[in-house]
């Protein structure tokens, strides 16, 4: 499966605008302590509550998500042009996978070891942040069990990588209720974070993020 940009759906092009905007962006900040990429999950973050108060203050943080993005429209973004070169973050937050909804738990394993590659190769010196895949759906779901398969994967991948930060963020189940449900006080629309869900889950994120800038 190769890495390429989103198919454009609506006939707007508006994946394509967000993208060169952020290529843009990047090449007016040549000093970046953080950058967050992935799919809805990383974009939407940075209009809560939570992020406005939680996030590393005095540091240029930038969120390059994008709605719908699968791993293989990131990989595409960060190898379209010199951009990830010319920014080299301290740090990358990486979130993305949630929509390879029709990839095996190994391909998505192999499309991020693929697209991580690339990152190393663009900014050697950068420290990656990983947070694993949620789940989602109000009830127990097979998407649910695929999550499960792809964490074990991609912790037993990384985890021993010196520059890599894999983040469980639903460690000690803190949005799956003991019955296997999820609220919808958690997963607004039982995909997408709440401001509640973002606090429990993107905490410990942040907070790896500040010690990697404080050392």
């Amino acid at each position: 499966m190769c890495a390429h940009s989103s198919k454009d759906l609506p006939g707007d092009k508006h994946w394509m605008s967000q993208h060169n905007q952020y290529v843009i962006e990047a090449k007016k900040n040549h000093d970046c302590d953080i950058l967050m990429i992935g799919d809805s999950i990383v974009y939407q973050l940075q209009f809560t509550n939570f992020y406005k108060n939680n996030a590393p203050k005095g540091k240029t943080i930038l969120n390059f998500g994008i709605g719908g993005d699968k791993v293989e429209n990131v990989s595409w973004r960060i190898n379209d042009g010199d951009w990830l070169n010319n920014l080299k973050p301290k740090v990358l937050v990486l979130f993305v996978g949630t929509n390879n909804v029709n990839s095996t738990p190994m391909e998505i394993n192999d499309l991020l070891d693929n697209l991580i590659q690339v990152i190393y190769k663009k900014t050697p010196l950068t420290q990656i942040v990983m947070p694993l895949l949620l789940p989602k759906g109000q009830f127990p779901n097979q998407w649910r069990e695929k999550v499960c398969q792809t964490n074990d994967l991609i912790k037993a991948r990384f985890n021993k990588e010196k520059n890599i930060y894999i983040i469980d963020m639903e460690k000690d189940k803190k949005i799956t209720n003991n019955d296997g449900t999820i609220s919808n006080t958690i997963l607004h629309d039982y995909l997408h974070l709440s401001e509640k869900g973002y606090a429990l889950t993107w905490k410990s994120v942040l907070k790896q993020c500040e010690v990697i800038l404080n050392r």
